[in-house]
């Protein structure tokens, strides 16, 4: 159930910047959001053999925030 809505989170500040701020880091955002899903975690159990521990999620977390911030703030060049 936390992961659900851990994911949840993520991927709202996914959308949220892709209406708001730039599609990059809303990309990115929806990414991160599917290793919190527990099927996403059971399909790479399945499939390759490996499973993203609940410690290394917080990790992963609390690491990408301050990356996601920095492009908010200078986001790609549009063309």
């Amino acid at each position: 159930m936390v992961g659900w809505i851990a994911a949840a989170l993520v991927l709202a500040v996914g959308v949220a910047n892709l209406l708001f701020v730039h599609p990059v880091p809303a990309m990115a955002y929806g990414l991160v959001s599917l290793v919190y899903v527990p099927p996403a975690n059971a399909l790479l159990k399945h499939r390759f053999g490996i499973s993203i521990h609940s410690i290394a999620k917080i990790a992963m977390a609390r690491k990408i925030s301050p990356v996601m911030n920095r492009m908010e703030k200078n986001p790609l060049p549009t063309l």
